[in-house]
């Protein structure tokens, strides 16, 4: 499935659980909470100059395909969550605008993704990603809210990078 909702206003969007190959959200409205928790964007998603009002971005657990973009979206005062999220492909939140923060807690990007669309990823001010260590295990969500049982990740598999606070020492959320 396509889905081109580019200009649309959106309220109290919710699309939990939902699967689509090719998302496009360019300059929509989300008034509400706008919930995208466990949504499987398995191609390319693009939320570029979206904005989030009156509520917050929920990405609990969701998975990103080739390619997302947040490039220049507004998500408001709220904190934008991407708890345990995926992140497989690029990854550009370029002048992404996050004035109630962002939790990336227990997100992970692919290590080895197809880097056919470019190979360096852009997170927000004061994130980066970091390959797990040598005896770290990856850090799960409670498992209701996990897509991913602890049996699956071995200690220091080199195939995840953890997002994480950067070097500038900004806290994770």
């Amino acid at each position: 499935m396509e889905l081109d909702l580019s200009g649309a206003t959106l309220l109290d969007f919710e699309f939990t659980g939902r699967r689509v190959e090719m998302a496009t959200f360019d300059e929509a409205r989300f008034v509400g909470t706008a919930n995208f928790a466990h949504a499987e964007f398995t191609g390319h998603a693009s939320f570029d100059k979206a904005r989030f009002e009156q509520g917050h971005g929920h990405f609990l657990s969701a998975w990103f395909g080739l390619r997302v973009t947040f490039i220049g979206t507004d998500f408001g005062s709220e904190q934008a969550v991407f708890k345990g999220a995926t992140f497989t492909g690029m990854v550009f939140f370029r002048e992404a605008v996050l004035p109630g923060g962002v939790c990336f807690e227990a997100a992970r990007g692919l290590a080895d993704f197809n880097r056919s669309w470019g190979s360096v990823r852009q997170w927000p001010d004061g994130w980066t990603e970091r390959p797990l260590g040598a005896d770290e295990r990856m850090p799960l969500l409670a498992p209701r809210f996990s897509r991913w049982p602890e049996s699956n990740l071995p200690p220091g598999s080199s195939t995840w990078a953890l997002i994480v606070a950067d070097s500038a020492g900004r806290p994770a959320d």
